[in-house]
């Protein structure tokens, strides 16, 4: 499995410890210990029945999508993906107005079935893998980037939430193509 990208380095529990260029997936952990979060996020809701999902969002005139997971037990709030910062597209092609702009509130997500606002998180990141990044993003002298950055520049990542209060399970509940 691959390794975390280093923002999620002290929140992420991977499933398999074995690092190589394989998908990463794992579950949301804090450095306190805690597996329950409250949800945030910037994006817009979309509900079909009882199946919820995050997406993008416009506001302004620019295009926000945010995840993050904040710990009832510390107190410490993850930012586990951000568009203009995580991911290729954010790590390797951002774009410096759009990193500038102030990022509009975070919305709490509540389960559809039971309204609770607790929630364990998993996680699913893809990579086209080391070499891809090595040859598209360090192919001139004048690269910013070393050879282990690469698993910050992942292709996609996904979430899957279960509800602590009813156990209600959404797959790829916020998900973005980062490429």
């Amino acid at each position: 499995m691959m390794p975390p990208p280093i923002h999620l380095a002290d929140c992420v529990v991977p499933d398999d410890p074995w690092l190589d260029e394989e998908p990463f997936h794992g579950i949301v952990k804090c450095s306190c210990s805690g597996t329950r979060f409250n949800l945030l996020y910037v994006g817009q809701l979309r509900i079909n029945g009882d199946r919820a999902v995050v997406t993008q969002v416009q506001n302004d005139g620019a295009w926000y999508y945010v995840i993050r997971a904040s710990c009832p037990k510390c107190g410490k709030r993850h930012v586990l993906y951000d568009k203009d910062y995580h991911g290729w597209n954010g790590f390797v092609a951002y774009d410096v107005e759009q990193r500038r702009r102030p990022r509009p509130a975070d919305a709490e997500f509540r389960c559809l079935k039971c309204n609770g606002d607790m929630h364990r998180i998993r996680l699913h990141i893809l990579s086209e893998g080391r070499a891809d990044f090595i040859d598209q993003s360090m192919g001139n002298e004048n690269s910013q980037f070393e050879e282990g950055d690469w698993p910050n520049a992942f292709g996609s990542i996904s979430f899957d939430i279960i509800c602590v209060g009813c156990d209600l399970q959404t797959s790829d509940w916020a998900g973005d193509e980062s490429m």
